[in-house]
């Protein structure tokens, strides 16, 4: 089903991971290994998915809402409730 959206950009720390998603998606998209220098580099993007380990969630959520964007996070928001009160 489609609903409009494209992605432009991938991030992973895992080459094969990475490779693995450039080779699903459109042709042309751009790829980064450290979310927060394509968070500073794609300032046209609408929003973000974090696909992360449990431990990356907050940092994650916290970088693209910083960047002043919409984020789509898998549950948990953080490792505990302390982390999740900042």
């Amino acid at each position: 089903q489609k609903v409009g959206a494209v992605p432009v950009a991938l991030c992973d720390v895992y080459k094969p991971y990475l490779e693995l998603g450039v080779n699903e998606s459109p042709k042309g998209v751009a790829t980064f290994v450290d979310y927060g220098e394509l968070l500073a580099k794609r300032t046209d993007i609408d929003f973000i998915v974090s696909a992360t380990p449990d431990h990356h969630h907050k940092p994650t959520l916290a970088a693209g809402l910083a960047a002043k964007k919409d984020v789509y996070l898998e549950k948990p928001l953080s490792m505990n409730i302390e982390e999740s009160e900042e």
